[in-house]
């Protein structure tokens, strides 16, 4: 039994967590995927049941469980992880008193870095696109704070060899900002690059959403508002993504809140100073344990000059930076994006795509989803947990039990619990293509940017368990003030 230990009014409620409630707290799904900087074979994938890592650009996958990672068991809040040039994978625990880890060698020996980020609150991290061997960390560790509320210890830390060493880069935020997110620009000539952190402040009625720059390595940060941030109908703010062409365009996303409400894509090229709203997505109300999943994902090209964007219950949108039309150009769900080079990689589900051709939950496409190679077909079909080279000097993760090539017991269980097509263990892959050649007619039309009184219709599609998580959500959201994970 595992137990799960979250803040609320300042005082720290204990639930328990039952194998069979653990397994059905979060439906198993796949929300993100990293490529290496330096190695085209090496791919990770996060999922809300572990870590996925492909040494063969997606031929097959391993599992790194929970336990090897730290996590407690049915947190409601997935790790944040990077690749690095040196294919570190930097993982860190957005969870009271877990701290950030780094391992070498994707999975197998960790070190668990201290310091002043001994046991933070990871809220998000970036490898720099420049500088690759540069990664950020974002904390955010709540604290009660006093009758004006809750205080969050917000820092930005650098570390430029690969995660092995970290220092605080420039000033504290503003403990009354409640930090989502952290992206930043490539540098000029003269090195500079900006950072941007996105979040709220307040709660209820007054919450307020901004976008924090900083043009001097987080010396100093200038709040930009989201002027037209309704907080009865959005609850917070990511950064999509900035542009590697322009440091001043950024794109943002809010989420919509738990009482229904609205998605937004914005997009400022002013570096903040204002917005512009490119899409609306109308949310309905879900149950508490339905509604922590993230309402856009989003990636660009490359270049910058394809904007992708996509809904759990509206699809794949499309739009090129020269006009900024959102056309839709697949109806499959979408939780993930990301890109590489001509490739869009997606993370779904096999019930949205098995409906239009080849099911799988992460697939690859080169024609902005028309077709679809699947990478992977199902959430367990994996080849196994990790396996660790004879003679690896294995160490622990921050808070884990068994080290990364010890999760025999976690996998079986998996399989166990979640397979239905017995394909664990079986490395499963048969990438056919899915699209017009499968049958795909798809639901092809545009989005165009919005009135202050337009907006696209969506219905969300999610599946969550209840018992000891959405008690636990419910007591955290007092206390957090329904943090949402980035991507």
């Amino acid at each position: 039994m595992r137990l799960l230990v979250v803040a609320a009014a300042g005082t720290f409620a204990v639930l328990s967590a039952s194998p069979a409630a653990a397994g059905g707290a979060r439906f198993p799904s796949l929300n993100r995927v990293v490529f290496s900087p330096s190695d085209p074979n090496l791919i990770v994938a996060r999922a809300s049941y572990g870590i996925l890592p492909s040494h063969d650009n997606g031929a097959s996958w391993s599992y790194l469980c929970d336990e090897a990672l730290g996590l407690i068991e049915s947190s409601p809040y997935d790790p944040v992880i990077e690749l690095t040039a040196r294919n570190a994978l930097v993982v860190g625990l957005p969870q009271p008193h877990q701290g950030l880890e780094v391992s070498p060698d994707v999975g197998c020996s960790w070190s668990c870095v201290g310091g002043p980020l001994a046991g933070e609150f990871i809220a998000d991290s970036v490898v720099r696109p420049d500088r690759p061997h540069v990664v950020l960390v974002l904390t955010s560790t709540y604290s009660p704070g006093d009758a004006a509320g809750p205080v969050f210890s917000s820092q930005v830390f650098e570390s430029t060899d690969d995660g092995a060493h970290w220092t605080a880069l420039g000033n504290p935020i503003d403990p009354s900002f409640l930090v989502q997110a952290i992206d930043v620009s490539r540098a000029d000539a003269a090195g500079n690059y900006g950072i941007y952190v996105s979040g709220t402040r307040g709660d209820g009625s007054a919450r307020t959403a901004s976008l924090l720059v900083s043009t001097d390595e987080g010396g100093t940060w200038t709040a930009h508002p989201l002027t037209d941030f309704d907080p009865a109908s959005e609850d917070s703010v990511n950064i999509g993504g900035v542009d590697p062409a322009d440091p001043g365009r950024v794109y943002v996303r809010t989420s919509a809140a738990f009482t229904g409400g609205q998605s937004r894509l914005l997009m400022t090229t002013d570096g903040g100073a204002s917005f512009t709203t490119l899409a609306t997505f109308q949310i309905p109300e879900a149950p508490i344990d339905q509604a922590t999943a993230e309402v856009l994902a989003f990636a660009l090209s490359p270049d910058g000059s394809k904007i992708y964007a996509g809904t759990k219950g509206d699809g794949l949108f499309v739009a090129s930076r020269a006009d900024m039309v959102f056309k839709k150009t697949s109806p499959i769900a979408v939780w993930c994006l990301a890109t590489r080079g001509q490739e869009l990689w997606v993370c779904s589900s096999e019930a949205s795509t098995s409906a239009v051709g080849t099911p799988f939950v992460i697939g690859a496409t080169t024609d902005d989803g028309a077709h679809f190679t699947p990478k992977l077909q199902r959430v367990t079909a994996l080849c196994g947990p990790l396996s660790c080279p004879a003679g690896t000097r294995t160490s622990l993760a921050c808070n884990a039990t068994v080290s990364g090539g010890q999760c025999q017991g976690a996998f079986d269980q998996l399989c166990q619990t979640e397979d239905v097509s017995g394909s664990c263990g079986t490395c499963a892959s048969d990438a056919g293509l899915v699209g017009d050649a499968a049958g795909v007619t798809g639901d092809a039309g545009s989005l165009k940017p919005p009135s202050s009184s337009s907006s696209c219709g969506c219905t969300l599609t999610s599946s969550g368990g209840t018992g000891a998580w959405a008690a636990a959500s419910a007591i955290a959201a007092i206390a957090l003030g329904w943090r949402r994970r980035r991507r």
